[in-house]
Protein backbone atom coordinates (compact mmCIF):
# COMPACT_ATOMS: atom_id res chain seq x y z
CA UNK A 1 0.00 0.00 0.00
CA UNK A 2 1.17 3.55 -0.96
CA UNK A 3 -0.15 6.34 0.89
CA UNK A 4 0.51 10.27 -0.35
CA UNK A 5 0.39 13.00 1.68
CA UNK A 6 0.81 16.82 1.13
CA UNK A 7 -0.43 19.65 3.84
CA UNK A 8 -1.02 22.31 1.49
CA UNK A 9 -4.49 23.12 -0.03
CA UNK A 10 -5.49 21.63 -3.07
CA UNK A 11 -2.32 19.00 -3.50
CA UNK A 12 -4.03 15.93 -2.60
CA UNK A 13 -6.70 17.02 -5.89
CA UNK A 14 -3.80 17.04 -7.63
CA UNK A 15 -2.26 13.86 -6.25
CA UNK A 16 -5.08 12.46 -7.66
CA UNK A 17 -5.01 13.46 -11.10
CA UNK A 18 -1.61 12.49 -11.15
CA UNK A 19 -2.54 8.85 -10.21
CA UNK A 20 -5.12 9.20 -12.86
CA UNK A 21 -2.93 10.03 -15.48
CA UNK A 22 -0.80 7.15 -14.48
CA UNK A 23 -3.54 4.91 -14.16
CA UNK A 24 -1.72 3.12 -17.37
CA UNK A 25 1.13 2.02 -15.38
CA UNK A 26 0.73 -1.29 -14.07
CA UNK A 27 0.79 -2.06 -10.65
CA UNK A 28 0.88 -5.42 -8.56
CA UNK A 29 -2.00 -7.49 -8.34
CA UNK A 30 -2.32 -6.51 -4.22
CA UNK A 31 -1.26 -3.07 -4.70
CA UNK A 32 -2.90 -0.31 -3.95
CA UNK A 33 -2.70 4.05 -3.75
CA UNK A 34 -4.74 6.22 -1.80
CA UNK A 35 -4.10 9.93 -0.95
CA UNK A 36 -4.56 12.13 2.20
CA UNK A 37 -3.80 15.48 4.22
CA UNK A 38 -1.36 15.80 6.52
CA UNK A 39 0.50 18.65 7.99
CA UNK A 40 3.51 17.78 9.75
CA UNK A 41 3.49 18.04 13.04
CA UNK A 42 0.10 19.10 13.77
CA UNK A 43 -1.36 15.10 14.36
CA UNK A 44 -0.34 11.76 14.49
CA UNK A 45 1.71 9.78 11.52
CA UNK A 46 -0.69 8.33 9.53
CA UNK A 47 -1.37 5.13 11.22
CA UNK A 48 -0.27 1.83 9.77
CA UNK A 49 3.12 -0.10 9.78
CA UNK A 50 5.35 1.46 7.26
CA UNK A 51 7.91 -0.20 5.70
CA UNK A 52 9.28 2.74 3.47
CA UNK A 53 9.04 6.96 3.80
CA UNK A 54 10.12 8.86 0.63
CA UNK A 55 9.97 12.36 0.86
CA UNK A 56 11.19 15.06 -1.45
CA UNK A 57 10.79 18.64 -1.43
CA UNK A 58 10.10 18.58 2.29
CA UNK A 59 13.70 19.98 3.93
CA UNK A 60 13.21 23.71 1.76
CA UNK A 61 11.29 25.20 4.46
CA UNK A 62 13.73 25.94 7.66
CA UNK A 63 10.73 26.89 9.41
CA UNK A 64 8.77 23.93 9.09
CA UNK A 65 11.84 21.85 10.01
CA UNK A 66 11.17 21.62 13.86
CA UNK A 67 7.35 20.17 12.62
CA UNK A 68 8.97 17.70 10.13
CA UNK A 69 11.73 16.81 12.55
CA UNK A 70 8.68 15.73 15.26
CA UNK A 71 6.87 13.67 12.74
CA UNK A 72 9.66 11.79 11.77
CA UNK A 73 11.11 11.10 15.39
CA UNK A 74 7.47 9.79 15.31
CA UNK A 75 7.47 7.17 12.72
CA UNK A 76 11.08 6.29 14.29
CA UNK A 77 10.61 6.29 17.89
CA UNK A 78 7.47 4.96 18.08
CA UNK A 79 7.09 2.34 15.03
CA UNK A 80 6.10 -0.93 16.73
CA UNK A 81 8.73 -3.41 15.13
CA UNK A 82 11.01 -2.34 12.67
CA UNK A 83 10.75 0.97 11.85
CA UNK A 84 10.50 2.51 8.02
CA UNK A 85 13.54 3.52 5.98
CA UNK A 86 12.99 6.84 5.93
CA UNK A 87 15.28 8.58 2.73
CA UNK A 88 14.35 12.32 1.85
CA UNK A 89 15.75 14.49 -1.33
CA UNK A 90 17.12 18.02 -0.11
CA UNK A 91 17.74 21.15 -2.94
CA UNK A 92 20.09 23.23 -1.76
CA UNK A 93 18.27 26.29 -2.84
CA UNK A 94 19.68 28.56 -0.33
CA UNK A 95 23.00 27.36 -1.02
CA UNK A 96 25.62 30.21 -1.95
CA UNK A 97 26.52 28.55 -6.00
CA UNK A 98 30.09 29.87 -5.00
CA UNK A 99 30.44 26.92 -2.91
CA UNK A 100 33.38 25.05 -3.03
CA UNK A 101 32.92 21.54 -4.62
CA UNK A 102 35.30 20.01 -1.92
CA UNK A 103 33.21 21.72 0.55
CA UNK A 104 30.87 19.43 3.05
CA UNK A 105 27.32 19.05 2.10
CA UNK A 106 25.62 20.55 5.12
CA UNK A 107 27.97 23.94 4.58
CA UNK A 108 26.27 27.10 3.60
CA UNK A 109 23.15 25.94 3.72
CA UNK A 110 20.34 27.75 5.98
CA UNK A 111 17.73 25.44 5.75
CA UNK A 112 19.53 21.71 5.78
CA UNK A 113 21.18 23.25 9.11
CA UNK A 114 17.57 24.15 10.32
CA UNK A 115 16.39 20.48 9.53
CA UNK A 116 20.06 18.99 10.92
CA UNK A 117 19.49 20.83 14.03
CA UNK A 118 15.63 20.13 14.40
CA UNK A 119 16.70 16.38 13.66
CA UNK A 120 19.52 15.91 16.12
CA UNK A 121 16.72 17.66 19.07
CA UNK A 122 14.44 15.13 18.07
CA UNK A 123 16.48 12.55 18.71
CA UNK A 124 17.39 11.53 15.08
CA UNK A 125 20.49 11.19 12.72
CA UNK A 126 21.11 11.96 9.44
CA UNK A 127 23.46 10.73 6.80
CA UNK A 128 24.12 11.79 3.21
CA UNK A 129 23.71 8.98 0.94
CA UNK A 130 24.31 10.40 -2.59
CA UNK A 131 24.90 13.85 -3.56
CA UNK A 132 24.59 15.56 -7.19
CA UNK A 133 26.53 18.76 -8.02
CA UNK A 134 25.08 20.08 -11.39
CA UNK A 135 27.70 21.49 -14.08
CA UNK A 136 28.48 25.03 -14.21
CA UNK A 137 26.09 25.29 -17.46
CA UNK A 138 23.31 23.56 -15.42
CA UNK A 139 23.79 25.83 -11.89
CA UNK A 140 23.79 28.99 -14.44
CA UNK A 141 20.18 28.07 -15.90
CA UNK A 142 18.93 27.69 -12.26
CA UNK A 143 19.54 24.47 -11.33
CA UNK A 144 20.79 23.45 -7.33
CA UNK A 145 22.64 20.73 -5.96
CA UNK A 146 20.61 17.65 -4.79
CA UNK A 147 21.64 15.45 -1.36
CA UNK A 148 19.68 12.11 -0.77
CA UNK A 149 19.62 11.76 2.98
CA UNK A 150 18.58 8.81 5.62
CA UNK A 151 16.36 9.69 8.88
CA UNK A 152 17.14 7.62 11.52
CA UNK A 153 16.67 7.22 15.28
CA UNK A 154 19.32 7.53 17.23
CA UNK A 155 17.86 5.56 19.85
CA UNK A 156 17.53 2.44 18.06
CA UNK A 157 20.50 3.22 15.78
CA UNK A 158 22.67 -0.01 15.83
CA UNK A 159 24.87 0.69 13.01
CA UNK A 160 27.51 2.94 12.91
CA UNK A 161 27.05 6.10 10.25
CA UNK A 162 30.30 7.64 8.38
CA UNK A 163 28.72 11.59 8.31
CA UNK A 164 25.79 11.60 10.49
CA UNK A 165 24.12 14.47 12.71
Amino acid sequence: HVLLTDGRDGLVALQAANLRANAGFSLADDASVSMQAFRWGQSAPPAGAWDLVLGSDTTYDGDAAEDLSLTLGALLHEAEGTPPRVILAHDHRMRDHAVDESAPWDEDDPNLQSFLLSTQMAGLRVEQLGHEQPTAAERASGRHDISIMEVTSARRSGRRRSRSW
